[in-house]
């Protein structure tokens, strides 16, 4: 592509020719006859250089994009952490307790330092992150500072692996870089450049220098002898975090950290200018949509972030079948970024395939989530490695510690947390691999087993994947439902409830999905029963208000999926219901839910246009003390009034009624009960999850058994 030089840019481009002519160039040139052409040579030199410079940092690559990006147009502050992750003394005991993959508030309390902050405080910053954490980005950052002048030094950019590549020394290299720029006397102008600590030196991609040789091992020497010798030079230096085995004394160690809530936001609305309502949408589904935070895990890596940009720009959504975007990220962090730059790295296992690593993987991650691993101690990490690489045909001496080093330094799929203590780079990974090994082993059993956590959220996206990636989930989709019941053995009075709305919802003709239907008939028994069993008026109330709440939400969009998700806080409110009974709940709840509730039944009254009902709900008035126990019963009584007689033309469910006597089978169901209903609901959401992502040739079939009896079926 054409690159085209900003105004501002040229002009500090202009400031530095003048600046370098004065300071370098003329006391140069005043002691040759020929000035005013020394003086023009020099001044062609600085800028052709300055340009050229500019053309490399002010652009950046987006891995799946044909052209290169302005920087600016995509550069997000970066924080960096100076206390290496892998230099903790924590035990797995610590880190269980301090460090939750999905504490995303964590970022916040982990010290940072703006990276800007770091460069003007240390002048020699070694900078190390994970593949895809944006070092490279960053130290572009900082030359185009120098270009723009506000760092007062000269910008010498230097790519270690071409410095390697060349056989050169640095400063010859360096000298190299600027006579290509027709600078007059490079080698004069660039001893005094770095004498005087002048220079801004950019050191990128340490682990990029290829080990076979001792290249690597001389090119460290080579820069710990320059490092001495120019020291009152700036110098920054990037590498991949897991290749860090040497030391550089005279450096300060950083570590990229990743993106927080305000970063990633920052970084969306700069990929998408021009387009409010996609970043605004994108920014919220991410961002905010609780059931996208394993995505937004991998969005704390720029190069991931950059990928759920890229998707959500061509589809204007984030997949439901979350397996593809992870698939998409394991390509870019095993093989497609450092394609994408032309790397090609020393690799300790060459005879392992893409897809022998992705099954190495897939076995490592199965073995340990299966035990509730996340922090793993090195030699069990080695351990699973050597087993698979024992297994793999002509494999001659297979090195796990080598494989492991390789899978940290130039994937960051692992990631060393703690001296010894390693665990996979996200969460989110380690439930994917879990995952494809389930898929790629089902004629061994794996779903079947799989169905023994039904219920338990730490499975909830391991289900999800499972059955976006099987050819056809109907097997999946059967077993989970027979799995469903199993977490209600020796309820009887749950079965019975459900037994009673699956045999009532079926006589009943409402329009809506029958396991909809049965959800809501379910909810109403129990809501009634509770009714009886404490204060008639304040549950009545309360259940008005949550029929309001409910019809806000279904007047969007009565399906399936959504019903489960209502029946989960509305068995939330059943339990809080009947400490509220007792206590009326905490001033604080009870404050926030008066606003709330009155809110929700103007916004009904609107949408259905009872202009009756909503001259009614305005006329009331928030009790002024709303810790006043009383003046909240009274509040919710008048609401009842105000809303009760137009409930057969707001209520969506108003046809599943439920009789005093029917209510009155459930009227001892105690809280521990209630708590394993919510549990087999939450689980029948899942499933209705499930069968959104999955392929199913008979997908009503499977639909209308959720939350049926299996002598129903």
């Amino acid at each position: 592509m054409a690159f085209v030089i900003p105004p501002e840019i040229q002009t500090t481009i202009t400031q530095a020719v003048s600046w370098l002519w004065g300071e370098y160039g003329q006391p140069v040139a005043e002691k040759a006859a020929a000035r005013v052409v020394d003086e023009t040579k020099w001044k062609f030199g600085i800028e052709k250089y300055y340009t050229s410079l500019f053309e490399r940092v002010g652009f950046v690559r987006i891995l799946g994009r044909m052209e290169s990006e302005p920087l600016e147009n995509v550069f997000t502050h970066v924080n960096v952490m100076d206390k290496l992750t892998a230099e903790q003394r924590y035990n797995i005991a610590k880190l269980k307790a301090e460090f939750d993959p999905r504490d995303f508030a964590r970022m916040e309390r982990v010290r940072r330092v703006a990276g800007d902050d770091a460069v003007a405080e240390f002048p020699k910053l070694f900078i190390l992150g994970k593949p895809g954490a944006g070092k490279t980005t960053f130290l572009k950052h900082t030359a185009l500072r120098a270009i723009k002048h506000e760092i007062k030094k000269v910008p010498l950019f230097v790519t270690l692996k071409e410095l390697s590549d060349s056989g050169m020394g640095i400063v010859e290299f360096m000298t190299h870089q600027l006579s290509v720029h027709r600078f007059p006397e490079p080698e004069a102008f660039l001893a005094r450049l770095l004498e005087n600590g002048d220079a801004l030196v950019l050191f990128d991609g340490l682990d990029e220098v290829n080990l076979e040789d001792e290249k690597r091992a001389t090119m460290i020497q080579q820069i710990n002898d320059f490092v001495y010798r120019y020291s009152d030079c700036p110098t920054l230096m990037t590498c991949r975090v897991a290749a860090t085995d040497y030391s550089f004394t005279q450096f300060e160690y950083v570590e990229m950290a990743d993106f927080d809530a305000r970063q990633m936001a920052n970084y969306i609305d700069l990929w998408f200018v021009g387009d409010d309502a996609k970043r605004e949408n994108f920014k919220k589904a991410l961002l905010e949509d609780d059931s996208y935070k394993p995505v937004r895990e991998l969005a704390q890596v720029p190069l991931l972030l950059a990928l759920l940009c890229l998707v959500y720009e061509e589809r204007n959504e984030i997949p439901p079948e979350r397996s593809e975007i992870y698939e998409e990220a394991m390509r870019a962090l095993l093989s497609k970024w450092d394609a994408s730059r032309n790397i090609r790295r020393d690799d300790v296992y060459q005879q392992l395939s893409l897809g022998r690593k992705q099954k190495m993987l897939a076995r490592v991650a199965a073995k340990t989530f299966e035990q509730g691993d996340y922090f793993l101690k090195e030699k069990e990490v080695l351990r699973l490695i050597d087993e698979f690489l024992r297994g793999v045909p002509n494999l001659e001496e297979p090195e796990a510690e080598l494989v492991l080093q390789s899978l940290e330094a130039q994937h960051g799929i692992f990631v060393e947390r703690a001296r010894a203590v390693h665990s996979f780079s996200h969460l989110t990974l380690q439930e994917y691999f879990a995952a494809r090994y389930i898929v790629d082993n089902e004629s061994r059993g794996t779903v079947q087993r799989l169905m023994a956590h039904v219920g338990d959220d730490r499975w909830r996206e391991v289900f999800l994947l499972v059955a976006g990636m099987l050819d056809d989930a109907t097997k999946f989709a059967e077993l989970y439902l027979a799995a469903t019941f199993d977490l209600l053995l020796d309820e009887e009075a749950i079965f019975a409830l459900i037994k009673w709305a699956a045999q009532k919802g079926a006589a009943m003709q409402t329009g809506y999905k029958p396991a909809a239907s049965r959800t809501f008939l379910q909810h109403r028994a129990l809501d009634r029963a509770l009714a009886r069993a404490s204060d008639r008026a304040l549950a009545r109330a309360s259940a008005l208000v949550r029929a309001l709440d409910r019809a806000s939400a279904l007047d969007r969009a009565s399906d399936l999926a959504l019903a489960s998700a209502r029946a989960r806080a509305l068995a939330r409110d059943l339990a809080s219901d009947r400490a509220l009974a007792r206590d009326l709940a905490s001033d604080r709840a009870r404050a926030s839910a008066l606003a709330r509730d009155l809110a929700c039944a103007l916004d009904v009254a609107e949408r259905h246009g009872l202009s009756k009902m909503q001259a009614a709900v305005e006329a009331l008035t928030l009790p002024e003390n709303r810790s006043d126990p009383e003046a909240f019963l009274q509040f919710y009584k008048a609401l009842a009034a105000a809303v009760d007689p137009y409930r057969d033309q707001w209520d969506p469910y108003r046809l599943l009624a439920v009789s005093e006597e029917e209510a009155a089978q459930w009227e001892s169901i105690s809280p521990e009960q209630i708590g394993l209903w919510l549990q087999y609901i939450e689980a029948n959401r899942l499933l209705v999850r499930c069968l959104q992502v999955a392929y199913v040739p008979n997908r009503q079939a499977l639909e209308d058994k959720i939350l049926l009896p299996p002598d129903m079926w």
